[in-house]
């Protein structure tokens, strides 16, 4: 059963263990297992969104604005590809700031 509640300190503790001790072969399926209530898809989901030490958080640069507009030229809405090119950021952060910032149509 999963659950859609707020995720706790102790669980983000569980996930990241997790995902260190598994190092580059997680299988989300066996971190799933040890948070009871989650499924493996909101373990990868809040692990990518959220915990992923590399995530940049925070404002946006002008350098990193001036990449995404080149990446959305390059790649469209395809978010997950334009995400690629902008290390740190999450193909949601992409689409955020594009959609609420950046897109020429919405000034």
């Amino acid at each position: 059963m999963a659950t859609n509640s707020k995720w706790t300190a102790g669980e983000d503790s569980i996930l990241v263990e997790a995902v260190l001790a598994a190092g580059s072969r997680i299988c989300w399926n066996t971190i799933a297992e040890r948070l009871p209530g989650r499924s493996n898809k909101s373990c990868r989901k809040r692990w990518i969104h959220s915990l992923d030490p590399s995530l940049r958080k925070g404002r946006w640069t002008t350098p990193e604005d001036a990449l995404l507009i080149t990446a959305v030229r390059r790649h469209g809405r395809h978010w997950y590809k334009v995400a690629e090119l902008l290390p740190g950021r999450t193909d949601d952060q992409c689409a955020k700031r594009w959609r609420e910032k950046l897109d020429p149509l919405i000034r």
